[in-house]
């Protein structure tokens, strides 16, 4: 009996607490003079009281719209799947030790809180004002997966050890609010994998957060997938960062930090410069110079679209997926830049000059694809593939030097470029389709 009357008042102290901090504003509870309409009735699930279930499913089932259901830890762990049916308030005992060995599904349902609880996976789907608060969220290939899903929120939990996305929403589009949570990647996981993954999701905030890589090989703490209209500032990225897909507008990106440095986003900026970076991302931007950054760990260091006339000039890029993105980009000038374990890639650009940079030690040296009219001068390439050309045009690759690649150059249907002067040593000139012309330039071989 002490223990039941324990447990009444640290399910309303808990509820009490919440609706106090403002969390629980989404559940539709009349806040009147007496507990029970706060609370509906509470179903308690395991211990040893009289009448208490032994799995929560039951309990759920046996629920009514606006109950508490508390689970006590001295049964856990609970191996079941749990599907959510009604518009309850779900609480465990403590979150380190009320475990839930399976998933917990919600679809079609509205008004639902989940907390302190340790769980594999939770998925909403068609849902709306659900909260998932305190929780450790662990060893699955999700964390929290949300499909088609409207004002939710995930705050305050540790998600850890997915093998693909910590928390992955799609086709969201109202007020999602994401904030407080810790997300860590496991050291080997899917090469796809982001601490969360947002796809044609719009109006979702991500504030707050901290995301770590335990990889050796990042990946992106933040991917923004043909997704607008949402917030992203004030977290905190270790060993990772931003990854931003083509399709992304109007996003509002601010105050993170990469490393400890700043994460530079700027968009329809002109005449600036940005001389102290973990990560810098340029949209529609004209005559920003970007120079001496050293930039490590995270899956771009510096991106560039729709920007024209920038110098990106004496950067140290390491250990990145890539290591500079340019993308419908015109007029730019990318000098004495080192890039140790990633690539450099421009496509659907023209006019930009690329000299004096030093590649070495990645799988891709310098990618130039659907561009036309750029020039390649004085660059030194190692231990990587080299200079690779697709379906461009008119574009000068002039005085570099490549060794010790697989591929030197590579053109595949690729017309009128200008290869003058090149040192490849052991290195192969590969060569698909096209026409082109070879002046003073040295391969190895040269394979047709």
């Amino acid at each position: 009996m002490t223990r039941r009357l324990y447990k009444n008042g640290l399910v309303v102290g808990i509820i009490t607490l919440l609706i106090g901090a403002g969390v629980a504003s989404g559940f539709n509870f009349q806040i009147k003079n007496s507990e029970k309409s706060v609370r509906g009735n509470i179903l308690y699930v395991g211990g040893s009281g009289p009448g208490n279930y032994t799995t929560i499913q039951r309990a759920i089932d046996d629920a009514n719209d606006g109950d508490t259901i508390f689970v006590y830890d001295d049964s856990s762990p609970y191996n079941e799947n749990i599907a959510v049916n009604k518009a309850i308030f779900l609480c465990g005992e403590n979150r380190q030790t009320t475990e839930i060995n399976g998933k917990v599904s919600l679809y079609s349902q509205n008004d639902v809180y989940i907390t302190k609880f340790t769980i594999n996976i939770i998925t909403l789907e068609r849902s709306s004002n659900i909260t998932i608060i305190d929780n450790d969220i662990i060893n699955e290939d999700h964390g929290v997966k949300i499909v088609d899903c409207s004002n939710f929120k995930i705050i305050d939990n540790n998600i850890t050890d997915q093998d693909w996305y910590g928390i992955e929403i799609i086709t969201s589009h109202s007020k999602g609010f994401i904030s407080g949570n810790k997300i860590i990647s496991k050291s080997v996981s899917s090469p796809d994998y982001a601490c969360i993954r947002m796809r044609s999701a719009n109006d979702i905030t991500i504030s707050d957060n901290t995301f770590i890589s335990l990889r050796d090989r990042l990946y992106s703490g933040v991917r923004i997938e043909i997704s607008e209209d949402n917030t992203i500032n004030n977290n905190i990225f270790i060993d990772t960062g931003l990854e931003l897909w083509t399709g992304s507008n109007k996003n509002n990106i601010y105050d993170n930090t990469v490393n400890g440095k700043p994460l530079v986003f700027l968009e329809g900026v002109t005449d600036k410069t940005i001389d102290d970076a973990g990560q810098v991302f340029l949209l529609h931007c004209k005559k920003v110079t970007v120079y001496n950054l050293s930039i490590s760990k995270v899956p771009c260091g510096i991106t560039l679209y729709d920007t024209e006339q920038c110098i990106i000039n004496n950067n140290i890029i390491s250990k990145c997926s890539t290591g500079i993105d340019c993308e419908y980009s015109k007029e730019n000038t990318f000098s004495q830049n080192t890039l140790k374990g990633c690539s450099f890639h421009i496509s659907r650009g023209s006019k930009n000059i690329i000299t004096g940079n030093k590649l070495q030690n990645t799988r891709s040296g310098i990618i130039i694809s659907l561009c036309r009219s750029n020039t390649l001068m004085y660059n030194n390439i190692s231990s990587c593939n080299g200079i690779m050309i697709y379906s461009s045009t008119n574009n000068k690759i002039i005085k570099n030097q490549v060794k010790d690649c697989s591929i030197g150059i590579e053109l595949e249907t690729a017309f009128f470029n200008t290869i003058k002067q090149n040192k490849c040593v052991t290195c192969l000139f590969n060569y698909k389709a096209g026409i082109y012309q070879i002046i003073n330039s040295t391969f190895l071989k040269i394979q047709v």
